[in-house]
């Protein structure tokens, strides 16, 4: 079993809205929202700090659309 390489990027969607101000309670991640959801996303730094993200969404009472891990590019921009 191959593991993943830490850190990653991530991208969670929530159905709910969020605004910046929440950006410190969520590991720093990027907010935006379009009026009926919320993606957070942004480099995690290892897998306890992805289910701290899932942990406080799940204490907001958030509920989570979906979650995806973003592609990982080397020096030259290309798709690891």
């Amino acid at each position: 079993m191959t593991s993943a390489a830490w850190p990653a990027g991530y991208q969670i969607v929530v159905d709910s809205v969020l605004d910046d101000r929440w950006a410190d309670w969520f590991a720093g991640l990027h907010i935006e929202n379009d009026g009926d959801q919320t993606t957070l996303s942004g480099t995690l730094q290892d897998p306890s700090a992805l289910h701290g993200v899932l942990d406080q969404i799940h204490h907001l009472g958030l509920s989570i659309i979906t979650v995806s891990r973003q592609p990982r590019h080397d020096a030259r921009g290309e798709t690891r």
